[in-house]
């Protein structure tokens, strides 16, 4: 229904297609405000259906929407869609997380462990997000079986999954910026405009964004970490944790806290 409602729209397979799909949605989104939103909201339905069910085809909407919107809206745009769908994706595990439970008690009970600290929780479940060694949709699906707390789980999903949508968008702001080319211009000059190369520059900022980040949390996540780089982890670990006192409720920071002063009091 959300396909049939705008009759240009369509799910390309391939990206030759993305160019010819974004002139026809672009000249019916210009025809009014209320077509505008019309596109932009069946585009969301189809999009959370995707990630919802765990439909592959994700990363050429985000091209379709790089394509359509600015990139930086574009990307977004889709984090929160990503953040929308993982979500309801979680719920649709529940059926099968009793039996799950059953068969392997032991693994449940040990991501169960880490789900009662909210800051150990948010920062591997962001690495995981930033380094998608593990599919989304698994980890959408195991986030309902483990029953991960909502709030962590949402906010890591939309900031982990910030650089793989926004490479998708910005291959399709690129893709429409080069088939615009003006009268006697020619596309190696489109090409190697400055415009073109901040674009091909922050595509490239995009891609190596994971691999910083893994070598920024990777050791924060470790029990032993060695003396020489301990300070700097430190210093690191304060500031993201004023980011998670903004972040996460207080609640679960009370919480930790909590459980950190029963550790205590039982140690001594």
């Amino acid at each position: 229904m959300a396909l049939r409602s705008v009759k240009q729209l369509h799910v390309p397979q391939k990206l030759t297609d993305v160019r010819k799909l974004a002139f026809d949605l672009r000249a019916y989104m210009k025809l009014s405000p209320l077509n505008f939103v019309h596109v932009i909201s069946v585009i969301g339905i189809i999009y959370i259906w995707k990630q919802t069910w765990s439909i592959p085809g994700s990363a050429i909407v985000n091209v379709i929407l790089g394509a359509l919107l600015p990139t930086w809206f574009a990307t977004f745009y889709a984090c929160l869609l990503t953040s929308i769908g993982g979500f309801l994706s979680s719920f649709t595990a529940l059926p099968v997380a009793p039996h799950i439970h059953y068969h392997f008690p032991n693994a449940i009970s040990n991501l169960r462990s880490i789900n009662k600290d909210p800051y150990k929780l948010f920062e591997r479940l962001l690495i995981a997000r930033l380094i998608p060694v593990i599919p989304y949709a698994v980890l959408n699906l195991a986030g309902g079986v483990v029953g991960i707390s909502y709030i962590p789980f949402i906010v890591s999903l939309f900031l982990g999954s910030i650089p793989m949508n926004g490479v998708a968008c910005a291959v399709g702001d690129v893709l429409v910026s080069l088939a615009y080319v003006d009268e006697g211009e020619s596309l190696s000059h489109r090409m190697f405009s400055s415009e073109m190369i901040i674009k091909f520059g922050f595509l490239s900022i995009l891609g190596l964004l994971p691999v910083l980040l893994k070598h920024l949390f990777v050791p924060m996540t470790n029990t032993a970490v060695p003396k020489q780089s301990s300070s700097i982890h430190i210093s690191i670990k304060k500031h993201l944790n004023k980011v998670y006192s903004h972040v996460l409720p207080a609640s679960f920071i009370n919480q930790d806290a909590s459980t950190k002063n029963t550790a205590e009091c039982t140690i001594s």
